[in-house]
């Protein structure tokens, strides 16, 4: 699960792992870069 707001966004279940775009297209790449580089750590 995430939220959508309109100054910030973040994945609810993984604690620091934000991510945004001026689009919703650009939002959702970044929310799939966020993720894989949270986990890669």
């Amino acid at each position: 699960m995430f939220f959508l707001f309109p100054e910030r966004c973040w994945f609810s279940d993984v604690p620091g792992c934000y991510f945004a775009g001026d689009t919703l297209e650009e939002a959702w790449q970044d929310a799939k870069s966020a993720i894989e580089i949270h986990f890669a750590k």
